[in-house]
Formats: structure tokens, sequence, C-alpha cells
């Protein structure tokens, strides 16, 4: 940890907030684009380009937001706002190989236009399960919550509501 009790705290603050609208938009995301399909047809129905810019858009920022929450405390003579960086014990054992599984996607996705990749696969592979994201949310969280043991998924469950919403009112509307 770098800096006084205060900073240290406030960095918490900052990244517990940070983690939990992420949470947030994995839950939109896994409501709309995981399980019985009704999110994706929904959106098909409505627009389909749109719908897919939405599923692109929502998963790259989440998996960027993991990367940068799981980035290293310094890189060169920067420092970062990273879960090492507030908690004073080591990351809990999948964090490190989920980091490292994203690291090189992270890359290519902000850095560079990769000319194989779009001349063959036409998108950047993060490389992760839905399973995988979950375990990375669920060891964040125990890391940056209060030591009670338990898992808060209320702001996954919020995204989740917020895309059952979405999708009934494109449902109710005809909108498609």
């Amino acid at each position: 940890m770098t800096g006084t009790p205060a900073q240290t705290a406030n960095d918490r603050d900052l990244l517990v907030r940070e983690n939990r609208m992420l949470r947030m938009k994995w839950g939109l995301w896994k409501g709309l684009f995981v399980g019985k399909g009704d999110g994706v047809d929904a959106l098909n129905r409505a627009s389909n380009v749109a719908g897919g810019c939405l599923q692109d858009a929502l998963r790259t920022d989440i998996l960027l937001g993991l990367a940068r929450i799981l980035d290293p405390v310094t890189q060169g003579s920067n420092h970062n706002l990273t879960l090492e960086g507030v908690i004073d014990c080591e990351l809990c054992p999948i964090l490190k190989p989920f980091r490292n599984k994203i690291k090189t996607a992270r890359n290519k996705r902000i850095a560079h236009n990769d000319l194989k990749n779009f001349r063959t696969e036409h998108q950047i592979d993060f490389g992760v399960s839905v399973i995988e994201v979950d375990e990375a949310f669920a060891c964040i969280q125990r890391h940056l919550e209060d030591g009670t043991g338990g898992v808060d998924d209320i702001w996954i469950h919020e995204g989740e509501v917020a895309a059952h919403s979405l999708i009934k009112s494109l449902v109710a509307k005809k909108r498609y």
C-alpha cells in the first residue's frame, strides 16, 4: 500500500466504486447476452447493429476495467490505482492467471491494430469465460469489502434488473 492511511482509505473507496460500476455493467451484459437468449432476440429485432455494438462495447469496457483494477501498482514511475495498491495481502490465487489471460488482448484492444488479427478474426478475443469473469469479480469483491466474508451481489443484480427492464420495454413497445 502506498500513501497515508487516509489516502489509502480514499483510494480503496474509489476502487470500490469502480468495481461496483463494473459489476453493474457485468450484470447488464449477462442479463442481455447470457442465458435464454431473450435479450439477444429483443435487441436483434430492435436493431441487430445496435445490439452487436452494445454487446461489444459493454464486454470491452468491463474487461478493460478489470484489467485496470488488476494492473501492477507501479509501471515505470507511474503509480496506478489498483487492487494490489489498496490491500495488504496477496491476491487470491485465480486473479493473477486471470490478469495474464486478458493482458495481451487488453494491450491489443487499446494500443494496436494488429493486422493479422483483423485479417483473420476481425475481433479481439479476451480469452476468458463468463465463469472466469464471475470468479474474478467475486475475488475482487472479497478483497475490497469490509471483511464480513459475504459477496455483495446487489450491483450485478441491479444490472440484471436493468437488462430485464430494457428487454421488457422493447417487447412491450414493439420497437422491432
